[in-house]
Order: structure tokens, then sequence, then C-alpha cells
């Protein structure tokens, strides 16, 4: 767990530093919430969990069930965390 703490830092600083630079805490509080529940999912987390999934296709389908305009963003911060779990397969 703290190896996942470690590594899920600096990405939680760089969102943060994002919102409040750009004045958009609440819409990116908002955002993550929404992710975590999407990440707590037992059905996407054998989408994430299955090697037959491209991170492409992990970001497509998060940013599809967000419930929220994607703008360049968290299109980006989504498509990175889906790089991180596909390729590193942080969730073995």
């Amino acid at each position: 767990m703290a190896e996942s703490v470690t590594i899920a830092r600096p990405y939680a600083q760089a969102v943060f530093r994002l919102a409040k630079e750009s004045g958009a805490l609440a819409t990116w509080s908002e955002r993550l919430q929404r992710l975590v529940a999407i990440a707590q999912d037992p059905e996407m987390a054998k989408v994430v969990g299955n090697p037959q999934f491209s991170s492409a296709q992990v970001a497509a389908l998060v940013l599809s069930v967000c419930d929220t305009q994607a703008d360049a963003e968290l299109t980006s911060f989504v498509g990175l965390l889906a790089q991180w779990l596909v390729h590193e397969g942080a969730l073995d």
C-alpha cells in the first residue's frame, strides 16, 4: 500500500497545483471523486486488469462514464493514469 501512495503522490500534487492555479479546486474535487467511484467499480477493475485492453481503451472507457465534460487536462490526466495502470501492472 505504501508503494501505491508513494507513486500516487506526484500525480496528486500535480492535480492540486493545476486546480489551485486555475481556480478550479471544486471542479477537480468533483472529478476526482467521480474517478474514485469509477476505479472502485468491480466491473471497471475487470477491464483495467485485462491485458486485452490498451491504455487508450481504458482511458476512453473511463472518460465515457465520467458524467462530466472532459477537457484537455482531464483527458490527459486519465490517459496518464491509464498508461500507468496498464503498462506498469499497478493492479498485479
